[in-house]
């Protein structure tokens, strides 16, 4: 079929011989790695995706092989050295180059030779051609490989430019995988892209950054830390470490007021008992308290490995903040009524969970709009069907 790579290659329908092989890695077992290599008849190409990634990563499998117990006693030990040491080295080469007849068990790299620099080129160029044709899903995250291809298949969306942007992955792994101070400036342009794969190389890259510049970390959640703690006198900085606690006290000892409060009132003295002593509700809003509480603490927890925590925090807000302004744009309308604020309300939402659903590449920003307008088009069209009725 026309939808396979592969070819035959023996019989009377034998196609002709090819002038490469292409090959990688990606899981095994528990470990993750992404390896690509391609292969002609005299040398071959690897690129290592991920170079901050030993060779020798523990694999449970592997490591019931006696021998392979045996191998790793020996490298704590540090009585290995050469070829044998390379497989536990901290991290592997981005590039590899070797010569098959020359050097048949791909001992001497060959990547950072000038005389090579032709073939390093050209056997580059032809693997990400091939990556590109072929539609790799390698440079993915498992994340979004999964929920990209949600309700379909990988397979579907290998070849689609939006779902597995190829040349802008290549361009932002060339970026995080290459240690050089000068071009630590770009790393930056990873985090205004749009697509959520791109930006999952930022803890790669500023790792990657870290590394070779000996500063900590440029994640943005650290900024203001590390600006109190290194750059602010004791006193200022005592201060502002006060300021800034009182200020997160006081946030939250509302927040959990304002949350057990509607838990009590609009919900448990309307539904579970209405008839009740103010003790009784007293007991039932510490509970809800204590509820809201443990809430936030583990939402507090996810979110802090999700990057940049005001970009967390607007990207959930963004559920809801476009379909309030709806409703606020509804009571400035006179022909709404309440009916209209409250299903278009109820509309709004569902709009913008269906498009971060359905339509991964639209940017958080935008469901602000569509929640907003939906709102608005969702409530004039149920305040009118009200009046006529």
């Amino acid at each position: 079929p026309a939808h396979f790579q592969g070819v035959p290659f023996l019989g009377a329908a034998a196609a002709p011989p090819r002038s490469h092989v292409f090959g990688g890695k990606d899981r095994q077992g528990e470990c993750a790695d992404t390896i690509r290599y391609v292969r002609d008849a005299r040398f071959q190409y690897n690129r290592n995706f991920h170079p901050e990634v030993p060779f020798g990563q523990y694999m449970s499998y592997n490591w019931q092989h006696a021998s392979m117990r045996a191998w790793e006693k020996l490298h704590r030990e540090g009585r290995l050295s050469g070829p044998p040491a390379r497989f536990f080295a901290a991290n592997k080469p981005v590039e590899e180059l070797y010569d098959n007849v020359r050097d048949p068990w791909h001992v001497n790299n060959l990547a950072g030779d000038p005389a090579h620099a032709a073939e390093l080129s050209r056997l580059r160029a032809t693997l990400f051609a091939e990556m590109e044709r072929a539609g790799d899903l390698g440079l993915l995250p498992e994340r979004e490989l999964h929920i990209r291809s949600a309700g379909s298949t990988p397979y579907a969306i290998a070849t689609d430019p939006k779902l597995n942007p190829l040349p802008e992955l290549h361009r932002a792994a060339e970026l995080a995988n290459r240690p050089d101070p000068r071009r630590i400036p770009d790393l930056a342009t990873l985090l205004q892209s749009a697509d959520s794969a791109v930006q999952s190389v930022r803890t790669e890259a500023l790792a990657m950054a870290a590394r070779v510049t000996g500063e900590p970390s440029r994640d943005v959640n650290y900024v203001m830390p590390r600006f109190v703690l290194h750059h602010l006198p004791l006193g200022m900085a005592g201060l502002f470490i006060a300021a800034v606690m009182a200020a997160a006290m006081s946030s939250i000892a509302a927040e959990l007021n304002s949350l057990s409060t509607a838990t009590v009132i609009d919900f448990y003295r309307r539904w579970v008992r209405p008839e009740a002593s103010d003790a009784h509700y007293l007991s039932v809003s510490k509970i809800a308290t204590g509820f809201w509480g443990l809430f936030a603490c583990f939402v507090a927890v996810q979110a802090g490995s999700l990057g940049s925590l005001i970009e967390v925090v607007n990207r959930f807000g963004s559920f809801f903040y476009g379909s309030i302004l709806g409703v606020f744009l509804l009571a400035m309308i006179p022909k709404a009524r309440a009916a209209g604020a409250f299903w278009g309300l109820i509309a709004g939402m569902t709009a913008v969970g269906l498009v971060s659903r359905l339509a991964p590449g639209v940017a958080f920003l935008w469901h602000n709009v569509v929640g907003a307008l939906t709102v608005v088009l969702a409530g004039m069209a149920v305040s009118v069907v009200k009046r006529e009725s």
